[in-house]
Formats: C-alpha cells, sequence, structure tokens
C-alpha cells in the first residue's frame, strides 16, 4: 500500500512538471529470470542492460548478486567488499565492480555471452599480450564464469588513475605507433586469430554509423565498397579501437580491449582523432595534417597512400555524426574531396 502511494506521489510531481511516467517497482530476481528467459538471446540482453544499469545505479549489491547466480550458475565467488564504478557512464551493463575477494582487489565487469568479447580477451590474453609485455601492460583475466546469456570476468585492480580527460592524444599518439611497428615484425597468420579478431566491420563505431556514411558517399559517387576492398588489400595492424583518455592510466596500463583486432593501417588512427580531438572539439591542424605530422615518418613511404586512404575513410565513418555539425563543414568538405582522389 505504502509502495503505491509514493508511486502516485512520484507520478503527480511528473506530470505538473508535464512529464509523463510509467513506473514499475523492481520484482524479484525470479521473476525477472521467468519473464525473460523465453525471449531471444538479444532482447534478453536489452533488458538486463536496463536492470543492470539501474541496479547499479542504485548501489544494491545483494540484487545484482542473486542476478549473477541466477543467470550465470557456476559463479559462487564469497566476495568480502564490493563498489560499482564508472557513475554516468553508459557501456554495456553499465554495471562494473571494484571486489575484495581473498584479501585482494580485483575488477569485475560483465560481458554478453553471444557477443565474442570474452572470447576475444582471452584469445589476447594468451596469443598477444605475453608478446608486448616490454611496451604495453594490461590487467591480467584472472578468472572467467560463462553462463548462456551473461559472462563474468575478473581483472587485476589498477590502483593508478587514468590521464586526465581531453589528455588522450599523445598517449594514444605514442601507444598507436609501437602497435603499428609490433605488427610489422608478427607475422599473424601463424597465430591462427579467430575470424571476429580480423573483421573490421565487427567495430562498434563501424557498426554504428557506417550505413549513413555509405549512403551520404554513395550521393557523392564515392564506392565505399571499392575503398573497403583497396584498404582490405593493405598492412593488417594489431588494434585497440578504442584508446581514450579513460582506457589509459598514469602508470601506463591500457584497458578494455573490447574493440581490438588486426584491422587494417590506418584505423586505429581514425578512432583517436575522433575520440581524442574531435569529440572533444580541440581541432587545431585538419586531419589530413594531423595524420602527416605525427606518422609519415613511421609509415613505409609504398605503404603510405592506403594507410591515408584507410584513416580518411575510417576517419568518415567513425566521425561521421560530428561531421555533420555546421562548424566541421569544411573538413567534411576537405575529407570528401580526398576520398574523391582515389
Amino acid at each position: 500500500m505504502r509502495r503505491k502511494k509514493i508511486q502516485r506521489q512520484i507520478i503527480k510531481i511528473f506530470y505538473r512538471l508535464g512529464i509523463y511516467i510509467d513506473i514499475e517497482f523492481f520484482p524479484s530476481v525470479e521473476k525477472v529470470y521467468h519473464r525473460i528467459s523465453p525471449k531471444p538471446d538479444q532482447k534478453q540482453i536489452a533488458e538486463l542492460e536496463k536492470i543492470c544499469s539501474a541496479v547499479s545505479a542504485g548501489k544494491d549489491h545483494k540484487y545484482y548478486n542473486q542476478l549473477l547466480q541466477k543467470f550465470i550458475p557456476s559463479w559462487d565467488m564469497k566476495i568480502q567488499k564490493a563498489e560499482f564504478l564508472g557513475e554516468g557512464l553508459w557501456s554495456g551493463f553499465n554495471s562494473y565492480r571494484k571486489i575484495e575477494f581473498q584479501g585482494n582487489q580485483e575488477f569485475e565487469k560483465l560481458f554478453d555471452s553471444n557477443s565474442n568479447v570474452l572470447n576475444k580477451l582471452l584469445w589476447l590474453e594468451k596469443h598477444i599480450f605475453p608478446l608486448l609485455k616490454n611496451k604495453i601492460k594490461s590487467p591480467e583475466i584472472l578468472r572467467f564464469y560463462k553462463g548462456k546469456i551473461l559472462s563474468l570476468a575478473y581483472f587485476e585492480f589498477i590502483n593508478s588513475p587514468p590521464i586526465p580527460v581531453k589528455k588522450g592524444e599523445n598517449p594514444a599518439i605514442k601507444i598507436s605507433k609501437y602497435l603499428y611497428e609490433f605488427s610489422l615484425q608478427t607475422d599473424f597468420s601463424k597465430l591462427n586469430p579467430p575470424n571476429y579478431l580480423t573483421d573490421f566491420k565487427n567495430h562498434s563505431r563501424y557498426k554504428m554509423w557506417n550505413e549513413k556514411a555509405k549512403k551520404e558517399l554513395s550521393n557523392q559517387d564515392i564506392s565505399a565498397d571499392f575503398i573497403e576492398e583497396k584498404i582490405s588489400s593493405g598492412k593488417k595492424i594489431l588494434t585497440h579501437g578504442d584508446l581514450k583518455d579513460l582506457n589509459l592510466f598514469e602508470d601506463g596500463n591500457i584497458i578494455d580491449w573490447d574493440e581490438a583486432g588486426i584491422y587494417p593501417t590506418g584505423m586505429e588512427q581514425a578512432f583517436i582523432y575522433t575520440r581524442n580531438i574531435l569529440h572533444y572539439d580541440l581541432v587545431e591542424i585538419s586531419p589530413l595534417d594531423w595524420i602527416s605530422k605525427h606518422f609519415k615518418t613511421i609509415i613505409p613511404q609504398q605503404d603510405w597512400k592506403i594507410f591515408n586512404l584507410s584513416f580518411t575513410y575510417f576517419l568518415f565513418v567513425f566521425a561521421f555524426e560530428k561531421l555533420n555539425e555546421e562548424k566541421y563543414k569544411s573538413m567534411k568538405e576537405n575529407i570528401l574531396n580526398h576520398l574523391k582522389s582515389y
């Protein structure tokens, strides 16, 4: 009765503000499971993302643990302390936690079992990270649990602070240069990488904007298919795919390899420019001048044309929304003219 009264009061307050809301009190974990488990996997994931985000905002660890136990039956950890992290950020389940287990701090992250992201991280940990140890530091996966819909992984916890907001450009450039040089010396074919690691179309930002970008390119008589075929014939580079201030730490650690892959040359740099410069409106020089300034000296002359084309094409896709802002109209025109020149 009291819950219903509170519900009516909340609805009344929002109504006076001209906002209609429909309040639904949280059901038990059992009810959630029986309600959504008959649905297709992706619909279950969509609902669980909303639930996990709300539970995280409410800092309800008891409910969250019950949810994990229900959807990941093999999960049986006795966590001593837990703290939700990343308040105000939206990414997947939005329910990252710092936990204490057997006296050690660990980072807990939830995954969609059907996304191949956890499989990717496990493959990188086995085949790539040992080769990067001297130059690139990433937290080790300590253990993982897999369920039909949800999977859970625990990583070493990084106590170092991330680099300051809006200061990701230079560290990201440095890392991308090392990954480029590392890739030139590594025969990835001998490692037999799975297909989901070599198809750049799996990158979430590509999936988000490629249809709209390709439509506009077609209107400009530019063939995206031709460009993609051309850049796919070039070198393949170990690509982090999400180099930004939030993922780079003062002690040199790099986290969140979810977008990583062995992708076309120039793709990494397109993301760096999009996320660390355009995203924050920190443009000082044009992207074509920027790529020449920072990378022309390390890219072999015979590879520069493909590198430059790939950078420009992925920049147009990744930054599609930003490039349609009025202040970037001339930049967009220059990018389109550059693509036409190929």
